[in-house]
């Protein structure tokens, strides 16, 4: 027996992509000149053109200044009070209703309670 199954492809932007894999490859390279900077910090060689020195430093506050939105991104954002009482009442209905579910005999377990119970020995 073979089952077929089809697989969709995802699409992508090619601009996008591009943009995307440099930003990974900037980040990367950051990251690399970070570790090599604190695994030998007082050996750690420095270029002498000036060029150089901007292009590293730059290229380090990219990379802080990425790790910084990333880290904004993940701070759970303020609700104004209205939020707040709208978020508790949608919590509490939710709550209520699984509650009310749960202690609800479904018609079916009913008919195996009554038939359980018939039974005679």
């Amino acid at each position: 027996m073979s089952t077929n199954t089809t697989t969709k492809k995802r699409k992508s932007d090619a601009s996008t992509s591009a943009s995307a894999k440099k930003a990974r490859l900037a980040n990367a390279m950051a990251a690399e000149t970070v570790e090599a900077i604190l695994a030998d910090s007082n050996n750690h060689p420095v270029p002498k053109d000036a060029d150089a020195v901007r292009e590293s430093f730059v290229g380090l506050a990219l990379y802080a200044r990425g790790l910084e939105e990333e880290i904004a991104a993940l701070k759970p954002k303020a609700k104004t009070p209205a939020q707040l009482r709208e978020a508790a009442e949608k919590l509490k209905s939710a709550a209520k209703s699984g509650i009310q579910k749960q202690m609800t005999v479904s018609h079916f377990e009913r008919a195996d309670v009554i038939s359980s119970s018939d039974v005679s020995l």
